[in-house]
């Protein structure tokens, strides 16, 4: 599936034939629309004003180019949300190219090195398999993933050096 296609799928269930709007929206002042500049093969609205320094569209002082267009072209963003570049070019600020995500979802979509050790199936140090664990923290089960023979590993050396 094409990337243009499957964007057209996300605003069709998420958004519905409401999204109707174009590049130059007149919700938008004049002189947000002087910043932008479309391209062509992506469908980027790529920020050419100001960025900040993780490449994000600054508008107005405080604010990014991309919430701003999203709040003004497909309404707020929802509480508890936050919005992902589904492009991954963060000067982009077309609302199409953009969809309200919790912040670990966000975070896990991303080239981050959190985001690549949440994506790996394999432990870096054996190579075997990962499989789903409970760790007990301040009284409440956290779930995390766990590589059995270097878990076995760790535990004969505790007992070794502890003597337990």
């Amino acid at each position: 599936m094409s990337l243009e296609t499957f964007l057209l799928n996300c605003v069709r269930d998420c958004v519905g034939p409401a999204a109707s709007f174009k590049f130059g929206d007149p919700r938008l002042p004049q002189r947000f629309w002087k910043k932008v500049e479309p391209e062509p093969n992506t469908g980027c609205w790529l920020w050419t004003g100001n960025l900040k320094p993780a490449g994000y569209g600054n508008w107005d002082r405080n604010s990014y180019a991309h919430r701003a267009a999203y709040c003004a072209l497909m309404g707020p963003i929802p509480d508890g949300l936050e919005l992902d570049h589904v492009c991954r070019t963060p000067a982009c600020c077309n609302p199409l190219h953009l969809e309200a995500v919790p912040h670990s979802l966000n975070v896990r979509r991303g080239t981050s090195i959190v985001a690549q050790w949440a994506a790996r199936k394999v432990c870096h140090k054996c190579g075997s398999g990962l499989v789903p664990a409970i760790r007990h923290r301040n009284g409440r089960e956290v779930p995390y993933r766990a590589c059995m023979p270097c878990r076995k590993k760790m535990r004969r050396a505790y007992r070794e050096r502890t003597g337990k």
